[in-house]
């Protein structure tokens, strides 16, 4: 079942998706923020910024399950410089 707010964002990117691999997780995978569609039309590269010792112990587990279970890659960037993402983009 298809969400109103996900028909609305697929709607406004769908020319554009096939070329799309990368989402921010929002809220840092918060289980009430994640909607479980967004790796449904193909798997994507789910960054998830959260701290290390955060006291809502985010990303929220079901998150994590829900993106494996769609064969998205999670990579989780907090505080600590080795987790650092970086992306070069070329034109070719």
């Amino acid at each position: 079942c298809e969400t109103l707010e996900w028909k609305e964002l697929y709607s406004q990117y769908k020319k554009y998706w096939k070329n799309i691999g990368t989402v921010q997780i929002p809220h840092h995978g918060s289980s009430n923020n994640y909607n479980k569609e967004i790796n449904s039309k193909k798997p994507m590269l789910s960054v998830i910024s959260a701290g290390i010792d955060n006291q809502y112990h985010h990303p929220h587990g079901s998150t994590i399950e829900d993106i494996e279970s769609d064969n998205g890659y999670i990579i989780k960037v907090n505080e600590d410089e080795d987790t650092e993402l970086k992306f070069k983009i070329s034109e070719n």
